[in-house]
């Protein structure tokens, strides 16, 4: 295990399972979300564009919102919460195809995504052994492109087999993922006593000053740091939404494409991402000096 930089996950197997699963349903519909509305529901392109666009600004409060409802609430229940809520989500899209009915449940969806993952961030911080957290970083990144690749290739294989079924099999198998991830986190205890109710271990000790947004905009070096991973984001999700409607649409290539490509993509992570995060253990930025006053 310390060979391949993997962490210690005895005890911590709902949580590793959980990743796994919604890794998977997100894997199974993100290749296919533009074609699947345009094929399952006869909606233009250009209009499920607008639909995509106007639900991901209105979930862009969801984010800044994460913070502030995990420290309240602990991680734990706000990821259970965050995998619900995309359950019935997905289920309406099935049974609906107007436009703005789609707005109102696709929003949802980006909701629940942004609050599950900086829960799911601090879930694995309370989850991992000390010394051993950029070990579980590592290890969840790889989980998730893993599920995300398995579930591209499950995808295409709906799609290819399915015809238009297929699409709407990928939506109902998305959401059933959601359902069984938020049970195998709500099932996890890490914490005896109030902790395992889902509050933080901070909790345990004297209260600390509440830090809020200005704060944590006020260091500089994460700023930078934002401002990569933003860029990254923008360009990797660019690519994401838009593959399928490339492959299938633009070049007339086979459906069972987008998923395969997924798949080489996220197993050239899965290799490497552990790896790394064993090379650079012992290149740990240092804490700054503690304030005065």
């Amino acid at each position: 295990m310390d060979t391949l930089g993997l962490p210690n996950a005895r005890g911590r197997g709902p949580v590793i399972v959980a990743q796994a699963v919604d890794a998977l349903g997100t894997g199974l519909f993100l290749p296919f979300a533009v074609v699947c509305f345009r094929t399952a529901k006869g909606i233009a392109l250009a209009t499920v564009g607008l639909v995509l666009s106007a639900a991901a600004l209105l979930s862009l409060p969801a984010g800044p919102l994460a913070g502030p409802v995990t420290d309240r609430i602990g991680p734990r229940r706000l990821a259970v919460a965050s995998n619900l809520v995309r359950v019935p989500a997905f289920t309406g899209s099935v049974f609906t195809d107007a436009p703005w009915q789609l707005v109102a449940l696709v929003t949802v969806t980006p909701w629940g995504e942004s609050q599950f993952r900086p829960a799911a961030a601090a879930l694995v911080a309370q989850a991992a052994d000390e010394g051993q957290r950029a070990r579980w970083y590592a290890m969840e990144r790889a989980l998730r492109n893993g599920g995300i690749g398995a579930g591209g290739l499950l995808g295409s294989a709906l799609v290819s087999w399915g015809g238009t079924g297929g699409y709407t099999a990928v939506v109902v198998l998305n959401a059933v993922s959601f359902l069984v991830a938020a049970a195998l986190v709500g099932t996890w205890r890490r914490f005896a006593g109030p902790d395992a109710g889902g509050a933080t271990p901070a909790a345990r000790g004297p209260a600390a000053p509440r830090a809020g947004y200005r704060e944590v905009l006020a260091d500089r070096a994460f700023l930078g740091v934002l401002v990569t991973v933003g860029v990254s984001a923008l360009c990797d999700l660019a690519l994401t939404v838009l593959l399928s409607a490339c492959v299938i649409g633009a070049r007339g290539l086979p459906a069972w494409q987008p998923g395969t490509l997924f798949a080489i993509n996220t197993v050239l992570v899965v290799l490497a991402q552990t790896l790394v995060a064993r090379a650079v253990e012992r290149r740990r930025r240092p804490l700054p000096p503690p304030r005065e006053g």
